[in-house]
């Protein structure tokens, strides 16, 4: 498929030759071009009979909605790490690791004290998490501003990270496979990480083929 600036390319010659926009989105749909993509090329342009395409005026990125997506990727991070820590904790606590053990490494016998830090951290960072979400959302609503790059930056970062993470959680399941020591606990705490990871790398994967898609 050919690239979106040689679309926008053959917009502004058609345009600049007297065809009107409608007539040049007629064509772009009779060529065989994603409806999708014509309506957002031609729609970024106003037809008032000038010689020359006269573009729309962007949306701009304010400050602090760039800011607002990089706080919630920090909160993202900080929920998933904690929350994550609390259960394989209960699972330290619960389970045996296969060769009859409970206590992980860093492992407290009171459950409750090991997961203060965690808990403390969770319960302050998870209401933010929604509320900022909430916040951004309704700015960019109502504000038409475009999604910054540094969401974009951040969520293939998140998805890098989740690939880094069940690549390795792969490799420790061979490895105490080989080993002999692959136990009730981890295959539980493999099973639950890379769900998490992989739902985590499918969420921003379709939305970034979303937001890809509209620039």
């Amino acid at each position: 498929m050919a690239k979106t600036d040689e679309l926008e390319d053959f917009i502004r010659l058609a345009v600049a030759k007297g065809e009107p926009l409608s007539g040049i989105e007629s064509v772009l749909f009779e060529s065989g071009w994603d409806t999708e993509r014509v309506k957002r090329a031609v729609g970024r342009y106003v037809d008032v009979g000038f010689s020359v395409p006269v573009p729309k005026p962007r949306p701009f990125v304010s400050a602090r909605l760039f800011f607002m997506h990089f706080f919630y990727f920090i909160l993202l991070y900080l929920v998933t790490y904690n929350a994550v820590s609390i259960l394989f904790s209960a699972l330290d606590h619960y389970l045996p690791d296969g060769l009859g053990r409970y206590r992980g490494m860093y492992w407290s016998n009171n459950l409750g004290r090991s997961i203060q830090d965690n808990l403390s951290i969770l319960i302050v960072a998870a209401p933010l998490l929604v509320l900022t979400q909430h916040m951004i959302s309704g700015a960019q609503e109502k504000s038409g501003q475009a999604i910054p790059r540094i969401r974009l930056t951040l969520a293939y970062f998140t998805m890098f990270i989740d690939s880094l993470v069940i690549f390795g959680t792969a490799c420790s399941a061979v490895y105490y496979l080989l080993r002999g020591e692959l136990g009730i606990r981890f295959l539980v705490k493999a099973v639950l990480l890379v769900a998490l990871c992989a739902g985590m790398f499918l969420h921003y994967r379709t939305e970034l083929a979303h937001d890809e898609a509209k620039s």
